[in-house]
């Protein structure tokens, strides 16, 4: 899976500037689907693709702050092919839960390698989170995501496995290896686009290889491997004409590059013309796998295994795809989408004659009565929809805590449930986020947590501090429970000098932190309120904090 690659971007698509072989002559091994459609960001469609299920229901609603978690109660595909013996591995971006039990290890995946937020701050020696704790790389994260997929691979090649690859790039920020990025600087592009191609690129590279490894292994006649991004792309670029970019319900939002493989049972050059949607992949997999579709599940999805083997000759029934995303709905069907927005008009196009959707069929004068009676019927349709999968609300769960799996958990402070006073965020879904400015004493930060285990917990504080700022007091209060500290020394941070191709950042820096202990809590199993709040502010600030961290010592 790719991760803010637009329809647009392959070759085959007709970009005559990007280079992508191995993608291209993927789509010519097997079936490529030619409408199929996902959400318009990233912990959305993630969550789709791994239940079967719009994302909704599964808990999620947003891309940061909790609200792109997947709820304890649903049943992954990894999950689903644990149960049946099947090795599980997750090698890259996750995006559906920063904590233990929501992060890939409590989500049925056996191994994992990559990290559980939004984005990275770096594509170069990073250290990754893993099931064996932090896992220091050397190289391009794509390269190393590809290298452990291979790993895996190899080891359970004598048995079934399922790995899942999702490949951050060409995700901001931007960095491509020097002669990738060199070659589209060459073919008059400018930095943005040169390294998003160049990303695109290293990952097309890496496809090569993990489908040249299952030749080595002799395993390609007896693996399904599918290709997907998880939504269109980041930045204004050739998108074949389709209309709209990420965070969009247009098409070019949502319509994607699906591409799936399996030799002599997928016929080469296939097509399937008629819409498919991330909820279909789960029921589809476990049909081709010839493995039971659970009834106790409600998928959303179609089973689309026979249209697969079929080459898109079988017929896919009739049926209205629906989406949601910051308070605009959509439906759309074979030929035409339309948005519902909370507030304005209505859109309606024709897919068919209007690929780019440049003229609103419900706009202007004289509308044609089967367009208005369609959108009338779409909205009802809608309507009853998002009450049933419960579009438009935002919940997410209390910071789970006590865990024997996860000793340690680092609260972030951009996790906050609620916070008051003169706080600012840096941004809600990267992996190096904070909140700031915290020049307030007043200010304080709340958060919901959830104690699995009861017992001694060590807490500390993970900050900076100018200097001159120093000897704030500060108390963490959880329960009926306070610890009042001090911050007695001053903590400048190192800012790293990363690699990017287009400066100044879009996201904040990556940088060090200083590391304070403030005491330890005894806590009871159960929710409970912990708050941080500032006592005194002597200087001009109190402290930048990323994160309390909860260390289980009871066994220690």
């Amino acid at each position: 899976m790719m991760d803010d690659m637009g329809w647009g971007d392959l070759r085959s698509h007709g970009n005559e500037i990007a280079d992508t072989p191995n993608l291209d002559a993927l789509a010519q091994a097997g079936l490529e689907a030619e409408q199929f459609c996902v959400s318009p960001v990233c912990s959305p469609t993630r969550a789709s693709v791994l239940t079967g299920r719009y994302y909704p229901r599964t808990g999620v609603s947003l891309t940061g702050r909790g609200y792109e978690t997947i709820r304890e109660d649903e049943v992954t595909l990894a999950d689903m092919l644990s149960s049946h013996g099947y090795a599980t591995g997750c090698f890259g971006k996750w995006h559906n839960g920063s904590y233990y039990p929501y992060t890939p290890s409590g989500r049925g995946f056996q191994e994992f390698a990559g990290f559980s937020s939004g984005y990275i701050n770096s594509y170069f020696d990073v250290t990754l989170e893993s099931t064996s704790g932090p896992m220091k790389t050397e190289g391009f994260l794509v390269d190393v995501l590809a290298e452990k997929t291979q790993d895996f691979i190899t080891r359970h090649r004598d048995e079934p496995w399922f790995c899942l690859l999702p490949f951050n790039v060409p995700h901001l920020p931007f960095q491509a290896p020097d002669n990738l990025y060199e070659k589209y600087r060459a073919r008059g592009c400018q930095e943005a686009l040169a390294a998003v191609y160049a990303m695109n690129e290293s990952a097309d590279i890496a496809v090569g290889r993990v489908l040249a490894h299952l030749d080595e292994l002799k395993l390609a006649d007896d693996t399904i491997v599918i290709f997907m991004s998880d939504h269109g792309p980041n930045t204004p670029r050739y998108n074949a004409g389709l209309r709209g970019i990420k965070g969009c319900l247009h098409e070019g939002g949502v319509r994607v590059p699906f591409l799936g493989r399996w030799p002599g049972r997928i016929p080469a050059e296939s097509r399937l013309a008629q819409p498919a949607a991330h909820i279909d992949i789960v029921p589809t997999l476990l049909g081709l796998a010839g493995l039971p579709i659970p009834d106790e599940i409600e998928f959303d999805g179609l089973n689309l295994a026979e249209a697969f083997l079929g080459g898109g000759a079988t017929e896919v029934p009739d049926r209205l795809l629906f989406g949601y995303f910051e308070n605009t709905g959509t439906v759309r069907s074979a030929t035409h989408r339309i948005l519902l927005p909370a507030e304005g008009r209505a859109e309606l196009y024709d897919l068919t004659r209007d690929p780019g959707e440049t003229m609103n069929l419900l706009a202007g004068q004289g509308q044609n009565p089967a367009d208005l009676a369609m959108a009338k019927e779409w909205r009802a349709a809608y309507e009853v929809w998002a009450l049933d999968v419960g579009a438009g609300k935002t919940d997410r769960p209390a910071i789970p805590i006590g865990y024997n799996r996860a000793p340690v958990v680092e609260v972030r402070s951009l996790d906050v449930d609620s916070f008051s006073g003169s706080f600012r965020g840096m941004r809600g879904w990267g992996s190096q986020n904070w909140l700031t400015n915290w020049s307030d004493p007043k200010s304080t930060m709340n958060w919901r947590i959830n104690v699995a285990t009861a017992g001694s917990y060590k807490c500390e504080l993970i900050y900076t501090c100018a200097l001159g700022d120093e000897g704030s007091t500060l108390q963490l209060e959880a329960g009926d429970q306070c610890l009042p500290f001090e911050i007695a020394e001053w903590f400048t941070p190192e800012i790293a000098d990363l690699p990017d191709r287009v400066k100044p950042r879009a996201g904040p820096p990556e940088q060090t932190w200083g590391t304070l202990e403030i005491g330890k809590l005894s806590l009871p199993v159960g929710e409970a309120r912990m708050t941080l709040r500032a006592l005194t502010m002597p200087g001009n600030a109190v402290a930048d904090v990323w994160a309390v961290r909860i260390t289980d010592i009871s066994t220690a």
